[in-house]
Order: structure tokens, then C-alpha cells, then sequence
């Protein structure tokens, strides 16, 4: 096995017009969430966690790990928690330590493994042979997994009242990615287990600050603003990775809200 363990890698608008939320239609208790969570740091905290080992039957147990962020899920043992989803891309560091696997990079997980094991296997480096993978029973502290749905140099076009009115790219994103939402877009019935993503399609919403460079067409000049954004990000049925979908972006500090969606 190889890449395992490494190094832990890991204004405004000028003369931007301001206008009231309200004007476009936007749900208020998203952005007063959004808000929110733009100064929120991650806290690290220590506690007893109860799971269902296999996520599905098995004997309920009480174990107490090392602390983890509030972004990060956990996976040790047989437990895998149920926001962690095959064809999305994370960072997984080994917890109770500050030691990342894959020398810090983040990468899209390919499969879950069934049975008491679960082998964690994520995309590889090369063609022929793939070395990126693990048992979670190998560390007895656990795996802390973050999930990464944004990153520098991501370009989109911007939206206001669902009119294009210029484009953007991301310059830099500030601190964690955190998992909001997590669910399965199908009936129950249709679904074997929380694994089976073939007959369905699976939604994350994330919330993530980042930097953005601007260019817009009412303006002369492009600009860069602090953002604080939700993202949304949709695994259809039968693909192996998930798809970045639009971001509700809230420019920071002028309260201004646009739409990104990346480009194709």
C-alpha cells in the first residue's frame, strides 16, 4: 500500500450596486443560515459515539474516539457513517492524529467494501494498478473524513434574477467544507441498502467559504470577494462521481446574492 500516510497538506464589490434580498426571491432562512456559519469555526470535541456496527444490523456499541471537526465523519471499524457516499471526493486524515492518507490530497472514493471489513477503495493513480485503499479496522482511533466539493481554480458563470451577467473563479477556499445536507432522492423501496446509489440519485448541500474573482459585465474592472456559499452537489443514477450543481453565493460583507453554476 503506498501513499498512506505524508505530510498534512491541508472586499468588497467596488462599485457594485447593493440590493435588498428580498428583490430576488431569496429564502431568507437560507441566508440567515449562511450567515451564520461564515464565522463559525470548527470545534474540535471529545464525546462517546453510539452506531449500529454495519450501519444497518449488528450489535449497538459505545465508543469513545479522539476529537473530530464538526466537517469531518467518521468511519472506524465496521461503522462507515451513512453521509460518507462512493463518487464523492474526501480528505481523510487519521484520527486522533494530524496525519492525512494520499499525502493530504483529497480523492473521489470508488467503493465501500461489504461485510464486516469494508475496504475503502479511492480512485487511483495510475491506470493498471490501484494502491489507494484501506480497511477501517487498521487504525483503532478511526478515520475522519472531510468532504472537498470545491477547490481553487473552479470556474462558473454568474446568475442574478436568471440572467448570465458575467463569470467567475474560485481563488482560494477558506477552511473546512461542511456537510449540511445528505440524502438519497428515491423511495426506500427501491433502494437494497444505503449503498446501492443505482436506482437513485443522491444530493449533498455543503457550506463553503472561499475567495472569488469576479468579472462582471456591468463593470469595467473584475474584483474579488469573500464568499460565503452552498453548494450543491447530485450523484445520478448508474455515474461513478458526483457532479458539481450551482452555489448560492453570498458576497461578503455586502450581503449581495448571485448565483454560480459551473461551466460546461
Amino acid at each position: 500500500m503506498k501513499n498512506m500516510r505524508g505530510s498534512v497538506l491541508c472586499e468588497s464589490c467596488g462599485n457594485y450596486n447593493i440590493e435588498s434580498t428580498e428583490r430576488h426571491h431569496v429564502d431568507p432562512i437560507l441566508i440567515r443560515s449562511m450567515i451564520e456559519t461564515v464565522d463559525r469555526n470548527s470545534q474540535r470535541r471529545q464525546e462517546n459515539i453510539r452506531y449500529m456496527s454495519g450501519n444497518v444490523s449488528g450489535i449497538p456499541s459505545l465508543c469513545k474516539v479522539p476529537p473530530l471537526s464538526r466537517h469531518e465523519k467518521l468511519v472506524i471499524g465496521s461503522h462507515v457513517d451513512m453521509a460518507i457516499v462512493p463518487g464523492y471526493r474526501y480528505a481523510v486524515r487519521i484520527n486522533g492524529s494530524n496525519e492525512f492518507l494520499f499525502d493530504g490530497q483529497s480523492k473521489y472514493l470508488e467503493s465501500i467494501g461489504r461485510g464486516c471489513c469494508k475496504r475503502m477503495t479511492f480512485e487511483g493513480d495510475g491506470i493498471l494498478n490501484n494502491d489507494n485503499f484501506f480497511w477501517p479496522n487498521t487504525s483503532p482511533t478511526g478515520y475522519a473524513f472531510s468532504i472537498c466539493v470545491l477547490q481553487p481554480s473552479d470556474e462558473f458563470r454568474v446568475f442574478e434574477n436568471d440572467q448570465e451577467i458575467g463569470s467567475a473563479y474560485v481563488e482560494r477556499v477558506s477552511g473546512d467544507q461542511e456537510m449540511i445536507r445528505s440524502e438519497y432522492d428515491v423511495n426506500n423501496s427501491e433502494r437494497r441498502s444505503e449503498y446501492d446509489v443505482n436506482k437513485s440519485k443522491h444530493v449533498k448541500e455543503v457550506q463553503v467559504n472561499f475567495t472569488c474573482s469576479f468579472n462582471l459585465r456591468q463593470l469595467q474592472d473584475t474584483f474579488s470577494s469573500e464568499v460565503s456559499g452552498m453548494v450543491r452537489v447530485t450523484k445520478h443514477c448508474d455515474d461513478t462521481r458526483s457532479v458539481l450543481g450551482q452555489i448560492m453565493a453570498l458576497l461578503l460583507p455586502s450581503g449581495k446574492v448571485l448565483v454560480l453554476k459551473p461551466e460546461v
